[in-house]
């Protein structure tokens, strides 16, 4: 039985692609509509307005990372918790663009850095356990920078500048003596 996508869940897609596209403050509600070839009192049905509906994609993108990383956070190897950490970025990038697209283009946007933000808090604890453990002497600054590389990775993979991300990574493994994926 094929499955069946909600209109609800048409409208999460429209506005995460319509967001990633125009930015939040230039894209309407009608833009959302005409994509989702929905009716515009449809939104504001589900969503009761275009910061519900942001808060809605922004809920449901972050959960679609967090199921789609299930066991990273119970990581017990501290370099093999960095190597996860390392990779996040492709992951994330090559199994939602256009919420990773959406989510650089909303890094003025308040809600959008607290839900960035509540996302990363759990992986810098562990993080600075996984540095202090492989005995770094500034375990919370080498995360600070850590964290920092990563996010500007997965903004760079979206926006296709010319940085190579990839390469950046293998540094980076090779930096923390960790073995490249195969």
């Amino acid at each position: 039985m094929a499955e069946t996508t909600t209109r609800k869940e048409i409208l999460i897609q429209s506005a995460t692609k319509i967001f990633g596209t125009h930015g939040y403050p230039k894209t309407t509600t009608a833009m959302i509509a005409m994509d989702a070839k929905v009716s515009e009192a449809l939104i504001f049905k589900h969503f009761q307005s275009k910061e519900g509906l942001l808060k809605a994609v922004l809920k449901s993108g972050f959960t679609t990372v967090i199921l789609g990383n299930k066991g990273m956070l119970d990581e017990r190897n501290p370099s093999a918790l960095i190597q996860k950490v390392l990779e996040l970025p492709i992951q994330l990038v090559s199994r939602q663009p256009e919420f990773w697209r959406m989510q650089a283009r909303m890094s003025n946007n308040l809600a959008a850095q607290e839900a960035q933000k509540n996302f990363m808090q759990p992986i810098h604890k562990i993080l600075v356990s996984a540095f202090d453990e492989l005995g770094y002497t500034e375990p919370v600054h080498e995360t600070n920078l850590l964290l920092m590389v990563v996010d500007s990775l997965w903004k760079n993979m979206v926006r296709a500048e010319p940085l190579d991300s990839k390469a950046m990574i293998k540094y980076l493994q090779k930096k923390y003596k960790l073995q490249s994926p195969q």
